[in-house]
């Protein structure tokens, strides 16, 4: 089956502004991706907010894939878990966005990105 959607960067929203709703100022850091997957140098228990940049590769058209934050149990030996976002943008109707979170007992260590 053919990726029909490529990310190739991730914006990574300052976590004080998903915690604060009052300073709603997107604040955060976009990081360059490749093969659909973020990974993380240092395992972390929290990630804010994520805002993918994805190409429809069956239009070419740019869109975005928006998740909410995502708090994982580090007290489990083996983190995965499967997190459903929005796809917005020209020709995404009847898509999902989807990120596979996967990490060990330190917390999130990747983020795989796919849209079905």
């Amino acid at each position: 089956m053919p990726i029909n959607f490529t990310a190739n960067e991730v914006f990574l929203v300052d976590v004080q502004d998903t915690i604060n709703k009052e300073s709603a100022v997107a604040k955060g850091e976009a990081y360059a991706i490749s093969n659909n997957m973020l990974l993380f140098e240092t395992p972390t228990k929290f990630v804010g907010k994520t805002i993918w940049k994805v190409k429809n590769n069956s239009t070419g058209k740019l869109c975005m894939a928006i998740f909410p934050g995502i708090d994982v149990d580090v007290s489990c030996e083996e983190i995965e878990v499967i997190h459903k976002g929005v796809l917005v943008g020209e020709d995404t109707a009847g898509k999902t966005p989807y990120l596979l979170v996967n990490g060990q007992g330190g917390g999130i260590q990747g983020m795989l990105f796919n849209a079905i």
